[in-house]
């Protein structure tokens, strides 16, 4: 087997998981495990499929600092010039990988990724990868739909008898609701989980030709001809996923949540803290509190998110937390501060978690 380099994704802001998530304390440094951030996490993940100094951690230069230290002696940091969105990051780094291996075999992951059994993602991707080194393509792993989940997108794959993997058909973004029952409860569908395993050729290969836009540009800026700034900002699952014919999906044995919004994030760090101290219900449930100093208590009020960050109590609905986006920018423009973000004061472990 080739050798394995583990790309670990860890330069975004998770607007949607703000208050708690800001550009001064984002999404991937906060604690869900006792004291473990969702970066910690991953990076025992990477640990067990490869040595240290292939672990690439990739971030953007506002947050280079924090990173670095949270990271320290686990892998490498590779700081993107500028925030591009994951295609150029992934580029950017495959070009940093090819310089010094040219028959490297890569794993792309998002930091902010929750999964329990770390024995079953390394015996899946560890299948990816013979897979992905068998038919010199990329392999994609998706997630069984357990719910009709509208914040994920859905791949549509080819299915075959006792197949493995398969071959993906077509991509469908975050469908509404009565889609997403409709994809559950088909056999041919998997929920994307951003995570993808390729040889080095195979990724330049896709992005050569699916993005050769943003190929050619990442060149030139490589030679010193123009800016990063330049660059188009577009995520990898438009630039190249869904427009290859060529990739592959496995579905996979573990079980996988993306931390992306407030729900999840409290939803598991319910599942994995026991200090339910200071929250009461009373004719009420389904309630996820995190908040500091205060006892709260809901009565006849059900399925809410309550957070408190400084000074910003935020009462959210479960089914509406994909708002909290919009919300923060409309506070930051009521308050004058456009742009800006409200840093996070509230010691994360004092957070109340029922």
């Amino acid at each position: 087997m080739n050798q394995m380099y583990v790309v670990i994704l860890a330069g975004g802001n998770g607007e949607r998981l703000w208050p708690l998530s800001t550009p001064q304390h984002p999404k991937q440094l906060l604690p869900l495990v006792g004291e473990k951030t969702l970066l910690d996490l991953s990076l025992e993940r990477a640990t067990n499929l490869t040595q240290a100094s292939n672990i690439i951690v990739v971030t953007c230069a506002k947050q280079e600092t924090m990173i670095r230290a949270a990271v320290g002696t686990r892998g490498q940091v590779v700081v993107e010039p500028e925030q591009k969105n994951t295609a150029p990051a992934i580029l950017y780094t495959c070009h940093r990988i090819l310089a010094y291996d040219q028959e490297a075999m890569v794993v792309v992951m998002p930091a902010d990724h929750f999964i329990e059994e770390n024995q079953l993602f390394v015996q899946d991707i560890n299948k990816a990868a013979r897979a992905a080194k068998q038919y010199q393509r990329l392999v994609l792993l998706g997630i069984n739909p357990t719910a009709p989940v509208t914040g994920y997108g859905y791949i549509q794959y080819y299915t075959e008898e006792n197949a493995e993997i398969s071959l993906v058909t077509q991509f469908h973004e975050k469908p509404r609701l009565e889609i997403a029952q409709n994809y559950v409860e088909r056999n041919d569908m998997l929920w994307n989980s951003g995570i993808v395993i390729g040889s080095i050729q195979a990724f330049m290969k896709q992005f050569n030709g699916c993005a050769s836009l943003l190929y050619n540009e990442m060149q030139g800026y490589l030679q010193g001809l123009f800016d990063y700034d330049a660059l188009p900002s577009i995520s990898f699952d438009y630039a190249v996923l869904e427009k290859t014919r060529e990739l592959l999906v496995l579905p996979v044995t573990f079980s996988w949540s993306d931390v992306g919004d407030i729900r999840t994030f409290l939803h598991i760090k319910k599942g994995m803290n026991n200090n339910a101290n200071n929250f009461v219900q009373v004719n009420a449930e389904n309630n996820l509190v995190a908040v500091a100093g205060q006892t709260v208590l809901c009565v006849g009020v059900d399925n809410l998110c309550i957070v408190q960050v400084a000074d910003i109590l935020v009462i959210v609905h479960s089914d509406k937390v994909d708002a909290m986006k919009e919300a923060q920018h409309v506070y930051a423009q009521q308050q004058g501060m456009v742009g800006e973000h409200i840093d996070l004061v509230m010691p994360p472990q004092h957070w109340s978690l029922p």
